[in-house]
């Protein structure tokens, strides 16, 4: 290894690379959340910002994202220049796309830091909740598979290759293993298992904690829910109104009123959770035991258990496929998200508003904000009186009076 260079040590710089769905935007979260508790252990969450850490693999990889127009250029030697020049003696960064990194940019990232210790971690998730979420994140970013389409062409590409080799181009791990063995030997290479439903929320924080060194409980673990996951109805919701839309919207304006306008209200329903299918269960178990034979065979460190990612059940038999659901289950999850999405945009509209009288710069009066008040208020009873007109005769009466009183003929 070149050594560092003169009047520098030698730091260890830990780079998660994923993989997608197992865990990783709670823990950029809380890394983001204990950049401060990490650095009193000398431990350093590079860019202090997850952002700026995407920003840097952006321009690493070359990846950019129609409509968004965030400059990106420059945040690699950006993010490289604080690693090299800060005093901590362990850095962290974290983002799941250097899953898709190539050798060229394994040598780039690896020259850049040339005299440090360069460390990769992988978080991995058994197969099974892997399939599902991938699903869910393919049609909550757009698309229309339905699942049995999706799980045959993620089971043989050749079936369906768009779907399928997006899927293994995320989720080959032994593909992203070889890739960053090319430069960062097997003992430095890390593998930190996602825990089984059910187990506590901090263990997989824990167990990342301490790959990099870091005590149990340095990192914040009251954090709100993040990309949480919807049931059957709601998916299926998305995935006929992203039929509709067909491309009309881009990436931002999605994002902006699928994922944050109407997604929280499916969020809310009480729905069908969505399960691995009994039938996918036997190829399923059968490639995750075949991978965990192999990773056992390469001796990588691993914090967790490799048996956890072989899943152990499916759901019970039911039925109802993924796809089943009825006409009132959707009406359901449709208002829920009609009801969510309005109240989103009303907001939406009332900061706007706000943007632009103070773009005008133009204040009321005190006796213009008075009078307009009292105008709002009359106008508010008047409406109030009306709806309830029907339930009192006095109020009907009244009604009737001031339509005849107003009314041109």
């Amino acid at each position: 290894m070149t050594p560092a260079p003169s009047g520098r040590r030698a730091k260890d710089v830990y780079v998660h690379v994923g993989l997608p769905k197992t865990g990783t935007t709670s823990l950029q979260f809380a890394l983001e959340r204990g950049a401060d508790a990490m650095l009193e252990h000398g431990v350093l969450f590079a860019g202090a910002r997850h952002h700026e850490q995407r920003r840097a693999a952006y321009d690493l990889l070359g990846r950019r994202i129609p409509g968004d127009d965030e400059k990106v250029a420059g945040a690699f030697k950006v993010l490289v220049r604080e690693i090299r020049r800060h005093p901590a003696r362990t850095v962290v960064v974290s983002e799941e796309l250097l899953g898709l990194a190539r050798p060229v940019h394994v040598r780039r990232l690896a020259r850049a830091l040339r005299g440090h210790r360069l460390h990769v971690v992988v978080t991995v998730r058994d197969l099974g909740r892997t399939l599902l979420a991938a699903w869910q994140q393919e049609i909550v970013t757009g698309q229309t598979w339905p699942w049995d389409d999706y799980v045959a062409a993620v089971r043989d590409p050749s079936v369906g290759v768009r779907a399928g080799t997006a899927f293994w181009l995320r989720h080959d791990l032994l593909r992203v293993l070889d890739v960053w063995g090319r430069r960062v030997p097997r003992d430095r290479i890390h593998l930190v298992t996602v825990p089984p439903s059910g187990a506590p929320t901090a263990e997989l924080l824990d167990r990342f904690s301490r790959v990099v060194g870091l005590p149990d409980g340095t990192l914040p673990t009251d954090l709100p829910p993040r990309n949480r996951s919807l049931g059957v109805t709601g998916l299926e919701v998305v995935r006929r109104l992203n039929s509709d839309l067909a491309g009309a919207l881009s990436h931002r304006q999605y994002l902006q009123v699928v994922e944050r306008g109407i997604r929280p209200g499916l969020d809310e329903l009480d729905d069908r959770p969505l399960r691995l299918p009994a039938e996918e269960l036997p190829w399923v178990r059968e490639r995750a035991e075949r991978l965990v034979a192999e990773l056992e065979v390469r001796g990588y460190p691993v914090e967790g258990d490799l048996a956890e990612l072989v899943p152990v059940t499916a759901a019970a038999p039911d039925t109802r496929r993924i796809g089943d659901v009825t006409d009132a289950e959707l009406l359901a999850a449709s208002q829920a998200a009609l009801a969510r999405l309005s109240r989103a945009h009303g907001n939406l509209f009332r900061r706007y508003r706000r943007a632009f009288v103070e773009q005008r710069g133009e204040d009321p009066g005190l006796l213009e904000l008075v009078g307009s008040s009292a105008r709002a208020a009359g106008f508010r009873a008047r409406v109030a009186a009306l709806d309830a007109a029907d339930r009192n005769r006095l109020l009907a009466w009244a009604a009737r009076e001031y339509l005849r009183r107003t009314s041109a003929g």
